[in-house]
């Protein structure tokens, strides 16, 4: 049998009432880390580590607290003051377009 479509996951996850990163965890059975850079490489995004993830600087002034947590997603600077838009869930288009506009 082959293994499962990202989309048929998240569909699965949607039915079942879970959030998509528990219900891939669960299904899948592999490693965090192993599982984001799968999801990654799936979505041609980068992702981050934890330790990457606390050393960004959330910008408010740009996407509003509020607005980033009722969204899903971040607007935040690195060291070289590259800005990156971090989602939680990148099947989610609301966070992405919101940010967008």
């Amino acid at each position: 049998m082959n293994a499962p479509a990202w989309t048929d996951l998240r569909d699965e996850a949607k039915v079942a009432g879970r959030p998509v990163w528990g219900w891939l965890e669960e299904r899948l059975d592999m490693p965090q880390r192993t599982l984001l850079d799968a999801l990654g490489q799936f979505f041609q995004m980068p992702t981050f580590s934890m330790d990457s993830l606390n050393a960004l600087r959330p910008d408010f002034s740009r996407l509003a607290f509020d607005e980033a947590v009722k969204r899903h997603c971040l607007l935040a600077q690195d060291d070289e003051a590259k800005t990156w838009l971090v989602l939680s869930d990148p099947w989610d288009e609301a966070g992405p377009a919101y940010a967008a506009y």
